[in-house]
């Protein structure tokens, strides 16, 4: 993976950037993967971290899963109930893509069905 850390890009809601997920445990995702930006920038601004969930290569269904489509490069399934705090100050990551705004709502949606 040619990622960097790059300390001027300050994620946003929305972004898929490709991350590391090691370390990891059980069923959780592993190694380099895209993931989806969930937290505000104002998290991102105010401290080192980013909230994320995982976009795993495939389709797979599950209630909370939600399909990227061909508006983006990116192929797969978010995996909402997998949600992450990053140090992206402390892990390399690159910024891919924005996913439109109408699966980001469905994804906040399915986020705060959960909590």
């Amino acid at each position: 993976m040619a990622a960097t850390v790059n300390n001027s890009y300050i994620p946003e809601q929305g972004d898929i950037i490709m991350i590391n997920f090691n370390p990891s445990r059980g069923h959780e995702e592993q190694g380099w993967h895209p993931a989806l930006v969930i937290s505000q920038k104002r998290l991102s601004t105010s401290s080192p971290f980013v909230w994320c969930v995982p976009i795993s290569h495939g389709q797979y269904y599950h209630p909370l899963h939600v399909s990227l489509d061909s508006r983006t490069q990116i192929e797969g399934t978010i995996f909402v109930e997998q949600l992450k705090s990053f140090d992206y100050h402390a892990r390399l990551f690159e910024y891919k893509e924005k996913i439109p705004s109408d699966l980001l709502s469905e994804v906040l949606d399915n986020i705060h069905q959960t909590l």
